[in-house]
């Protein structure tokens, strides 16, 4: 066999695969070794890097994958992590980076799947397996340790015992001697997985490194430039504006954790972006760095995800001549609705024959791009996570500058390991954070460069408590004393339940007074969602009666502006986020936000949703008081957060979990809590939905997994467009072949098409 070519993929020659691999990502660790502190000398992490880029796929010099490879002879010697994460290992002790030899096999073990801790059982469980293979390679060690440029027969005659009492005593030591109090261990691992993951799935798709490109910081200034500047609030957006970008300007930037913390209708998002791109202009003119950072916008929800992109686009087009041509380069957006279309000139990355989709699949996953809008589910998940289809993006989240838009949307117990990760990767991995609110929790400490914020208090609204309106008939009378003195009314509910029956106890009456009344929730379909928002818009801007009937949906990222509010009891800053969609422009006199307190069988509802520890602060805050005026949001919502620290409790289970680092445990990292109780229904609403899962069915049927695949996600935006979650309670009732569903001839027995899922008598909570 001295003749014989080993191949890592069909027509690709494994040495030359291993060292594209390991070159690419030594080349990309250079471009970032100067801001990258994991308590290793450089040039060790280089050869770590190295080694673990050539040994990944060392098991494939076994003859039992090259027959598999090449004639599709698959078996259980074929396999190839395990024994490439021995070899990596033992490869690294040789080296004398045994105290990285652990962390290497965890990383190559896993590069085909998840992360997981290190086991002794997985390795005795293959045992017989990994002799086999190793008598296998001894077949061909001198042509295999030619081109590895290693010798690898001491490695060949190691007993697999000695393997694994070595492995078994370094992750022995991590775990109880070089536990650290920080997340240097757990950077190191998923920074070189993320490379691994990267330069791997290029060289297999034969996918070069996109070039960078420049975005000046002044289109941002040329596009303000453009938008009507006459009003009142606009001269206070343009104060601050000029104001922050004054303190960035002279800020020598060694504080990497920046906050603006303004009140909601200030044009904070355009702010954001010319901060980020100012910092970026001058980590480069000021040589800090050679690595261009890229800048990653993160929002809570979808549909901000979608608005932020669109008005991003706006500048962008306005200020790059080709801008257009190669949109993509320049900015992505990525949620899991979002499309898989990378537009550029030098690659359309969009054909028929399923390489293009790779393409693209692989440069918008990995964040190949300039700025990138995203939610924090993806951004949070790419940096507490396991999965590789996450984690694959790591490597270009380091060194970067992040904007976390509206960062108390996120879980309270999760505040404590968010300000941590902060800290730590502003400091070890060299990124920068932007933490932009109107209410931002006292813990997160950082650089405010917003001065003087008394400057900038409105007094738009003010809360009026009625927190002795327990009952929907109660509220009712409340909403509709007057109610012919204002046009727009927007009232918001904890529950779906409380909502609906709201809506059609005010439907008739309502109506009769000419009021366009509509209803919002996740209990309809994401595309009826958009489609009312949108009406709802022109509907205010043109001063129609609308009253709009809703849940917690529509408290963030809806620029939504009405005459007048009603709120169930919530977290405080929840309760501000509503008071931020009335009278956002300043343009009438303070308009009312009132907070009620609804009762189902003696129980709060907002208990349900937020628990007592919330829902009690917040009660004896407002309690005694009869309104509260915007111009004191600011001291109140600092009184809120404060006894949150003080009473509630922080998750620091995950925290721990990324010290060690232990893997299984950050499993457990939930942003949104699964919920366990309800499935995904696809409702047929009308004929283009049928069109929909009639296609649905025709790739669902296809025999070939790969190609499922990739079908699917051309229509994958289009096809949850239709999609409610509901209690499994009622999914008995639905069709069920292929995916649960709502036929269109059953439609009505289902699915109100202005509230949504008719859910009977179910006590659900979700909004």
């Amino acid at each position: 066999m001295d003749g014989m070519k080993f191949y890592s993929h069909k027509g690709k020659l494994l040495i030359e695969h291993l060292r594209k691999v390991s070159e690419n990502m030594v080349k990309i660790y250079d471009s970032q070794k100067d801001f990258i502190d994991l308590n290793l000398d450089k040039e060790k992490l280089r050869e770590f890097i190295r080694i673990v880029g050539m040994s990944h796929d060392f098991g494939k010099y076994t003859t039992f994958f090259q027959k598999y490879l090449m004639n599709g002879e698959k078996n259980e010697y074929s396999n190839h992590s395990l024994i490439s994460a021995l070899f990596c290992a033992y490869w690294l002790e040789n080296k004398k980076l045994e105290d990285l030899s652990l962390f290497g096999y965890i990383i190559v073990k896993n590069h085909h799947g998840e992360l997981e801790n290190y086991s002794n059982n997985r390795i005795e469980s293959q045992k017989m397996i990994i002799e086999k293979q190793i008598d296998n390679l001894k077949e061909n060690k001198d042509r295999i340790s030619e081109e590895l440029g290693f010798n690898i027969g001491e490695f060949l005659s190691k007993e697999l015992a000695d393997h694994i009492d070595f492995l078994d005593s370094w992750d022995f030591r991590i775990r109880d001697y070089y536990l650290r109090e920080d997340f240097r261990n757990y950077f190191l691992i998923s920074y070189v997985y993320s490379l691994l993951l990267d330069c791997d799935r290029r060289d297999t798709i034969d996918l070069d490194s996109t070039d960078r490109s420049t975005i000046e910081s002044y289109i941002v200034n040329n596009y303000i430039r453009n938008l009507n500047q006459n009003s009142d609030i606009s001269q206070l957006r343009k104060k601050l504006y000029q104001s922050v970008v004054s303190k960035i300007n002279n800020s020598d930037l060694s504080n990497k954790i920046l906050s603006i913390n303004a009140p909601t209708g200030l044009g904070k998002t355009l702010i954001n972006l010319k901060c980020a791109l100012l910092i970026r202009e001058k980590i480069q003119g000021e040589g800090k760095r050679n690595y261009i950072p890229r800048i990653i916008y993160s929002l809570p929800f979808i549909n901000i995800v979608e608005q932020t992109y669109e008005v991003f686009c706006e500048v962008l087009e306005k200020g790059i001549n080709d801008f257009k041509r190669n949109e993509s380069r320049y900015i992505i957006k990525h949620h899991h609705l979002s499309e898989i279309d990378y537009k550029s000139e030098e690659k359309k990355y969009k054909d028929d024959n399923g390489k293009s989709l790779d393409e693209s699949l692989m440069l918008i996953e990995s964040w190949d791009s300039e700025i990138i809008v995203t939610t924090f589910v993806q951004l949070l998940y790419s940096i507490i996570g396991y999965k590789k289809s996450f984690l694959k993006k790591f490597h270009n989240i380091v060194g970067s500058i992040i904007i976390l838009d509206e960062v108390q949307s996120i879980d309270i117990k999760y505040w404590k390991l968010i300000e941590n990760v902060i800290k730590y990767m502003s400091k070890y991995l060299g990124c920068y954070f932007i933490i932009s609110t109107a209410t931002k929790p006292l813990i997160f400490n950082s650089l405010e460069l917003v001065e003087n914020y008394q400057d900038y208090i409105l007094n738009r609204t003010k809360i009026n408590i009625k927190l002795d309106i327990n009952s929907l008939e109660q509220l009712k009378e409340l909403v509709l004393n007057g109610i012919d003195k204002l046009n727009s009314h927007l009232i918001v509910f904890n529950t779906i339940k409380n909502s609906i029956d709201f809506y059609q106890k005010i439907k008739t009456e309502v109506e009769k007074k000419g009021y366009k009344l509509f209803y919002l929730s996740t209990n309809i379909i994401p595309k009826h969602r958009r489609d009312r928002i949108n009406k709802l818009k022109d509907y205010l801007k043109k001063g129609e009666k609308v009253i709009l009937v809703s849940t917690q949906v529509v408290e963030a990222g809806v620029d939504l502006d009405f005459d007048i509010a009603y709120r169930d009891l919530g977290p405080l800053d929840s309760i501000i986020q509503v008071a931020g969609r009335v009278n956002r422009n300043n343009n009438k006199n303070i308009s009312d936000v009132f907070v009620f307190k609804i009762k189902e069988n003696g129980t709060l509802s907002c208990r349900k949703i937020y628990g007592f520890v919330l829902t009690d602060i917040v009660e004896e805050i407002l309690k005694g008081e009869n309104h509260i005026e915007e111009k004191d949001f600011y001291k109140l919502i600092q009184k809120y957060y404060e006894e949150v620290q003080e009473r509630k409790q922080f998750d620091e289970e995950i925290l721990k979990a990324l010290e060690i680092p232990d893997f299984e445990k950050i499993k457990k990292f939930k942003i949104i809590e699964d919920k366990q109780d309800y499935i995904d229904v696809f409702v047929e609403v009308d004929d283009e939905a049928k069109k929909v899962f009639e296609k649905f069915i025709e790739i669902y049927e296809k025999e070939d997994f790969i190609e499922r695949y990739k079908e699917f996600l051309k229509i994958k935006k289009e096809f949850f467009d239709y999609v409610i979650s509901i209690p499994k309670s009622f999914a008995s009732e639905f069709d069920n072949e292929y995916f649960p569903r709502i036929k269109k001839e059953d439609l009505e027995n289902f699915y109100d098409k202005e509230y949504g899922f008719k859910r009977f008598e179910s006590n659900e909570i979700i909004w």
